[in-house]
């Protein structure tokens, strides 16, 4: 073989680049092409050797920045040939990464919340970024991730349980979203619900809910997973109160099915920030209480179910 595979550091990120050993110059993509194509000639098209032809191209697919429009059509040709075959077990390879259904196969630590918020830099809208551009540096943050998403601890939680979802592409917030991304929504939702049943059979906690705020306060989407004890010496106001246990806290299925109608997310948000200033009531029976105190006190001793949330 006349290749060599090496690392090369690129604005922070590797890339894979192969080298003709003799010239010591870069082969082209297109005789890359031929190499895989007689590879697998020799192996016989075998599903192994498909796979393994398939691992090779996702690492080739990037590798020439200024690639010409005829190595662009290429390359795209591939990227539909990967996107439609299928392994010994049905299953697609997943462009880009680890397939989104592989945190099944995982298992989540113990729910061990840090005893107090770090600091991130810049302005405390922008924290979640430093998250996800940056995860080595918050390692006791992190509760579990996935190559797609990732949960970190609620910096002040609003209950025993409190989690913070996000993708790991950069999204702004509920706003910047697209029909286009209802996929990925999609999936997240489903890695929420694979932690929620996961906190079940553990026997940490039975009931939670994942939600987004109508108006989010932080930069970079995210869905949050929380018990509906709502049990914190952090939630203190009107707001923090409000925001969970009113329609303010938008079910999951609001917005996929807000996208799949209009294509973008639409909501008054004058409207539903006149939500968190409304009445303390119990989100189970729904008794007024005049303050956070007797809330709590209230919410103590209250046994009946959480009450069906607002539409």
């Amino acid at each position: 073989d006349l290749s060599v595979r090496r690392q090369r550091r690129v604005h922070g990120g590797l890339r894979t680049v192969n080298m003709d050993m003799r010239t010591k110059q870069q082969i082209p993509l297109t005789d890359i092409f031929k190499m895989i194509d007689q590879t697998k000639a020799k192996r016989g098209a075998s599903n192994e050797g498909d796979l393994e032809t398939s691992t090779a191209l996702q690492h080739e697919m990037h590798l020439e920045a200024g690639d010409s429009s005829q190595t662009t059509k290429k390359r795209k040709a591939a990227e539909e040939e990967l996107s439609s075959s299928s392994d010994e077990n049905g299953k697609r390879p997943h462009l880009g990464g680890e397939s989104c259904e592989d945190w099944i196969t995982s298992d989540i630590p113990l729910y061990r919340p840090p005893p107090r918020p770090v600091a991130t830099p810049g302005p405390w809208q922008d924290a979640l970024k430093s998250y996800i551009h940056h995860p080595e540096r918050f390692a006791l943050q992190i509760f579990h991730q996935t190559s797609q998403f990732i949960a970190v601890y609620d910096g002040f939680p609003k209950a025993r349980v409190h989690l913070l979802i996000m993708p790991k592409e950069d999204i702004p917030d509920i706003f910047a979203l697209r029909r286009a991304h209802i996929s990925l929504l999609t999936n997240m939702h489903s890695y929420g619900n694979w932690l929620i049943e996961k906190f079940r059979s553990a026997g940490i906690v039975s009931n939670l809910r994942l939600g987004y705020h109508a108006v989010p306060s932080m930069r970079h989407l995210h869905l949050h997973l929380i018990s509906d004890d709502m049990d914190s010496p952090s939630l203190k106001n009107k707001k923090h109160w409000n925001s969970f246990t009113t329609r303010f806290f938008l079910d999951p299925s609001t917005i996929i099915d807000m996208l799949q109608q209009k294509g973008q997310i639409q909501l008054d948000k004058q409207e539903y920030e006149g939500i968190l200033s409304g009445e303390l009531r119990c989100h189970r029976c729904k008794e007024v209480q005049k303050n956070i105190p007797a809330l709590k006190k209230h919410i103590s001793s209250c046994a009946l179910p959480v009450a069906p949330r607002d539409s």
